[in-house]
């Protein structure tokens, strides 16, 4: 589209589509003091939710984004080791009990049960167990019928009569298990933050992280942004991880050259299997490449979340107050 028609391509009579050479750096990137933020549109994907990572305003999600990020540190994510390893582990013991079987099978729910396991253990270590029982826990389930939910009242938000007329005929199921996965996570992050901040056995996990005070001992999370933000720290590093993974796996299964050329480069780094760590896997330079292309090709998420022009300069052209925009990641 882009190609054809340029870096700002008007798509309905209020919203337009940004080329990301342009929209990053004029839309999406941390405004200074003398340049007006595009704001977000609060009714996006939880209507008025202001308290959220994604939802909240800019000074709330600067602060919020500080206080995750020391989950996210080096020491923290190697603290974590293990806990990815075990599920990595069982993972590989998975596939080679299904290859024994001599049948094909398909390897997505696998790469979901794994990473919602992992993300399960990282944000509240409480696994959702479902390699261990070869099956998407129910909610796990329920959350892929609530993100295509989200989509179609998003759809609907901007052709009322149409969802007028599919509520009228229950075809907006899939709004309420949006809605009821969203508050089972709440529940599931409320169960967990009783227990304070540094849970089960002493294991430190996001919430750990997202308990505790400032250096100035002073609350740096209220409780219902640490509610609203946990469902949303589950889908995306679950959900977008395994996607992601699969079409990595696609893509070298579509080019037999490049994956020999991987597959050589881990192989000559580890002969015997053993020594295998986050440190050392980094420096897998085509692994890396591999990675990083398929993210180009096929990206678990295509758009950015649009925002909103305070009326301002974009590209040459000025945006009207209260136009929406976006930036396509493909």
């Amino acid at each position: 589209m882009h190609r054809k028609y340029g870096p700002i391509v008007r798509v309905s009579p209020n919203q337009i589509a940004l080329d990301g050479s342009i929209g990053w750096s004029n839309v999406f990137s941390h405004a200074t003091n003398k340049k007006a933020e595009f704001g977000k549109p609060f009714e996006q994907y939880f209507p008025g939710d202001t308290t959220s990572l994604i939802g909240a305003p800019k000074d709330r999600h600067r602060r919020i984004r500080r206080q995750l990020g020391h989950a996210f540190s080096a020491s923290a994510l190697a603290e974590q080791e293990a806990t990815v390893t075990q599920y990595v582990d069982m993972l590989l013991d998975k596939l080679h009990q299904l290859e024994k079987g001599g049948d094909q099978f398909d390897i997505i729910p696998w790469l979901n049960f794994t990473t919602f396991d992992i993300i399960g253990d990282l944000a509240f270590s409480d696994s959702f167990g479902s390699l261990a029982n070869n099956a998407y826990h129910p909610w796990v389930l329920s959350i892929f019928q609530g993100i295509r939910g989200n989509a179609m009242r998003r759809f609907f938000r901007r052709y009322r009569m149409i969802g007028f007329v599919a509520h009228r005929l229950g075809l907006a199921k899939d709004f309420v298990v949006g809605e009821w996965n969203r508050q089972t996570a709440r529940e599931k992050s409320a169960e967990r933050m009783r227990l304070g901040t540094e849970g089960p056995a002493g294991r430190h996990d996001f919430m750990t992280y997202m308990l505790r005070k400032t250096k100035d001992g002073e609350t740096a999370m209220s409780d219902e942004e640490i509610l609203s933000t946990s469902p949303i720290l589950v889908i995306a590093g679950s959900e977008t991880t395994a996607t992601a993974l699969a079409g990595l796996f696609f893509f070298l299964s579509q080019n037999p050259e490049k994956r020999n050329v991987l597959i050589n480069e881990i192989f000559e780094a580890y002969p015997d299997n053993s020594g295998i760590s986050m440190r050392n896997t980094a420096q897998l330079e085509y692994l890396h490449a591999a990675l990083e292309e398929t993210l180009r090709l096929y990206p678990p998420v295509t758009v950015t979340p649009p925002r909103v022009s305070p009326g301002a300069q974009i590209g040459g052209f000025y945006i009207p107050k209260d136009v929406g925009s976006f930036a396509l990641q493909q």
